[in-house]
């Protein structure tokens, strides 16, 4: 097979990338095209995955319209020129777009109910969409289940060994806890209006944080002057190393939060958008805990960090448990493309 897959998020390599890897090995042809957008790119060249580059994404609404007629159409060439079979994409218009307009079969994935606009303009498209289980959201009939997370694709244990020896690389020199704190930009379309947690909650949190543990940043944008000391500089393909070490997660992001409960390691995710896969990870297995950008929530949020890092119990038996209750999301990504 013919087969193109379009990357919008960074997540998304780590998504498709070993689907990528043991469809080249079965000698399909695959060609992968990529947003530039924050590490997107940089992580597909350190993972040795040749893609072509469509650009940046629009910013402004009118930006996002235009380059939205534009991807379709670079993706129309591609699936033309290289007579793809099908495209496959994480819940993006592009890629299922391009593939209605030229008569080929789409699969699409996704877990996060709160990008409705993405589904509108793709789900009509698309020949099939597979979601969680724990997906809170009814998709239509050409809507697929499976019971994992879409983390499981790269940190099942048949993907994932733990690097322990990042740990050297921070340069930590007493036993006090490991956080890790994740901010995000908001500049996707369905974050519009959207500004996450304030400059003075977010001063507050590292600060409170960093009395009782060492805290590193991670940050799509710039941090304010006074955390700038705390910012995480790592290869970006150790970071998923650095989760399973870290004795706690804290931050905005709902990929990294999920991804360090599946690793074992506790996540107060702190943000208005909710998702079904974070509220299930919080209900069924209580490692996950979640709450909203408002300054009284902040407070809570640090209450309960500092209360988990206090404990400092261990969470390592909880991953053996989600482990046993999910299957090899990559394993079952691939049964479906390649069906």
């Amino acid at each position: 097979m013919n087969i193109l897959i379009d990357i919008n998020h960074p997540a998304h390599v780590h998504y498709f990338r070993n689907l990528y890897k043991k469809l080249i090995v079965e000698g399909h042809k695959v060609i992968i095209v990529s947003r530039k957008k924050e590490i997107e790119q940089e992580l597909l060249s350190q993972y040795n995955i040749n893609f072509i580059s469509r650009g940046r994404g629009g910013v402004s609404i009118s930006g996002k319209f235009f380059y939205q007629v534009y991807a379709v159409f670079i993706l129309v060439r591609l699936i033309r020129k290289h007579n793809i079979d099908k495209v496959i994409s994480f819940m993006h218009p592009y890629g299922a777009q391009a593939a209605w307009l030229m008569r080929k079969k789409s699969v699409l994935f996704s877990d996060s109910e709160h990008a409705s606009l993405h589904h509108k303009l793709s789900i009509p498209f698309a020949t099939e969409v597979h979601t969680p289980e724990c997906f809170e959201v009814e998709l239509g009939e050409k809507h697929h289940r499976f019971n994992s997370f879409m983390e499981l694709s790269y940190l099942h244990p048949n993907h994932f060994t733990p690097d322990d020896s990042v740990l050297k690389l921070l340069d930590i020199r007493d036993k006090k806890p490991l956080t890790i704190v994740r901010f995000v930009s908001w500049e996707a379309l369905h974050d519009k209006g959207h500004t996450g947690i304030s400059r003075e909650d977010k001063i507050y949190l590292v600060k409170r944080l960093s009395e009782i543990s060492n805290v590193f940043i991670s940050s799509e944008g710039t941090l304010p002057d006074e955390l700038k000391e705390y910012e995480l500089s790592i290869n970006k393909t150790k970071i998923h190393s650095l989760l399973h070490s870290a004795d706690l997660f804290v931050g905005e992001s709902a990929t990294m939060a999920s991804e360090s409960a599946v690793l074992g390691t506790p996540a107060i995710y702190i943000n208005n958008l909710k998702c079904g896969y974070l509220n299930y990870l919080e209900r069924k297995y209580h490692i996950l805990y979640n709450f909203n950008e408002t300054s009284k929530d902040i407070e809570k949020a640090v209450s309960r960090a500092v209360s988990t890092l206090e404990k400092r119990s261990d969470y390592k038996a909880v991953r053996t448990c989600i482990l046993n209750d999910s299957i090899d999301t990559s394993e079952y990504i691939y049964n479906q493309v390649s069906k």
